[in-house]
This record gives structure tokens, C-alpha cells and sequence, in this order.
């Protein structure tokens, strides 16, 4: 095995401009290939017979509004509390905004009663748990990006508004290999 290392060394050494312009070549050809192949990813795991697999499948149906959970659409008020007269009327809108969004089922105003417990105690922050319809394997960038949208009234109003769960993450994963190229995709 040493004679052919040998005489592979030494025919590198003597001709090294054509060895490494081939090099050159092979990595272009694997970076090539490997982009053509493209990106394959699934975030849809599911293991059969698993609890988690299982109380999913429950969910999905006896109780499909309870079945992916909510995801928070967060606001923060940059001045003064989510409750006062000024930013009160701002956080309804963004309530009534995101219940028309297609595929929002369910939100609560965190500025009720019934969302108390969605403001922090200085009652400057809060969120609005919304629930969808569509779970996180099946929500598109152009829906989370609705729902996003329908927080507008919130920051049209000075709120600072973020958005949580699987339609943040969808939001804020990196774009398909097309979408980049092409600059179409917008982020809040």
C-alpha cells in the first residue's frame, strides 16, 4: 500500500496545478449537487402509539378547537397599562381584527374579565391566546402571516405587538430556497 501512496504523492507534487484545478472542479460539482437536491425537512413528526401521538389524534377528534393549542399575540403598551382608556380601545380592536382572520377560531381579550390572567401584574403587557384551526404542520407562511396582519391595530395604535407559538415560529424560520431568491417574503 506504500508504493501507491508513493507514486500518488509524488505525480500530485510534479503536477500540482492540474491536481488542484480538479480539485477545484470536484468541490464545485459537490456544491452543485447538493444544492439541486435540495432542502428536505418535515417538522410533521408523529409516532405511532406514542401518549403524545395518541392524545393528539384524541384532540383532533372529540375537540379539534382545543387540538393545536394557542399561540400569543403578545402587546405591550409603551406607555401607561393595556387597561387604561387610551390603550384599552386599541387591544378590542386588535381582538376584533384577529377573530376575522381566516382560520382564527377562538381569542380572548386579555382586557376582560375572562383574560385577566393574560396581563402581567403592572398590567402593561399581555396577550391574546388565539386558537387556530390549522396545527403547525399545516399552517403556510401566508397564514401565519394573516394572523400576524391582524394584530395591526395593535401597532397602529403604539403597541408593541409580537407573535408566539407555531405561527411565530413559522414566521420566523428561514424561507424556502425559492422565496429567498425571489425576496417575496415579508416579515413583522
Amino acid at each position: 500500500m506504500t508504493r501507491p501512496l508513493y507514486h500518488l504523492g509524488r505525480f500530485c507534487s510534479r503536477h500540482h496545478w492540474p491536481v488542484i484545478g480538479l480539485w477545484a472542479v470536484v468541490a464545485v460539482v459537490v456544491v452543485v449537487a447538493a444544492q439541486s437536491a435540495g432542502e428536505r425537512y418535515s417538522d410533521n413528526l408523529s409516532l405511532p402509539g406514542t401518549d403524545s401521538t395518541n392524545a393528539t389524534n384524541l384532540l383532533q377528534d372529540k375537540l379539534p378547537q382545543q387540538a393545536y393549542g394557542t399561540n400569543p399575540v403578545v402587546l405591550q403598551a409603551k406607555s401607561g397599562t393595556l387597561t387604561d382608556a387610551k390603550n384599552k380601545p386599541a387591544v378590542q380592536n386588535t381582538v376584533a381584527s384577529l377573530n376575522k382572520v381566516k382560520h382564527v377560531i377562538k381569542t380572548v381579550d386579555p382586557t376582560s374579565s375572562a383574560g385577566a390572567s393574560f396581563l402581567s401584574k403592572d398590567k402593561t403587557i399581555g396577550y391574546i391566546p388565539a386558537t387556530l384551526d390549522v396545527g403547525p404542520s399545516d399552517l403556510t407562511v401566508k397564514q401565519a402571516q394573516a394572523v400576524s396582519d391582524g394584530a395591526d391595530p395593535g401597532r397602529t395604535a403604539g403597541l408593541k405587538v409580537a407573535t408566539g407559538g407555531y405561527v411565530g415560529q413559522k414566521l420566523s424560520s428561514p424561507p424556502p430556497r425559492a422565496a429567498r431568491r425571489s425576496g417575496s417574503r415579508r416579515r413583522s
